[in-house]
């Protein structure tokens, strides 16, 4: 299950630092549904962000976790036909990462951000 999350969010492989924290499944209606976490270097997990496919040039948004409060930098992982099939969750310390589904809703197409000016 954790070896196929990087291609069904169309993400790059975990960092070599990555240390998986929790990973679990849901039942879903059509299929299972799966999430899971990890920690890993800083550099890391900017690298791996960047080297991404699946959120590639996307505007993050922040937002905060229903259950704790948190707010977490977060980005839609969007289909060709712009449906919300993930969410890469990156905490404020930016050496967590989350990954669960999405919604699958239609959303708009992407809004992409500079990736010549990332400060």
């Amino acid at each position: 299950m954790i070896a196929s999350v990087p291609d069904w969010a169309q993400l790059a492989d975990f960092p070599p630092s990555a240390v998986i924290t929790h990973a679990g499944t849901n039942a879903g209606k059509y299929e299972p549904k799966f999430h899971i976490g990890f920690q890993a270097d800083k550099q890391e997990i900017q690298a791996w962000l960047l080297a991404s496919p699946g959120i590639e040039g996307v505007i993050p948004e922040v937002r905060e976790n229903k259950i704790n409060g948190i707010e977490y930098l977060e980005y839609d992982v969007l289909s060709e036909e712009n449906r919300n099939i993930a969410v890469v969750g990156l905490s404020p310390s930016r050496e967590e990462v989350f990954i669960r589904p999405g919604d699958n809703s239609q959303r708009e197409p992407r809004q992409f951000r500079d990736t010549d000016n990332l400060d």
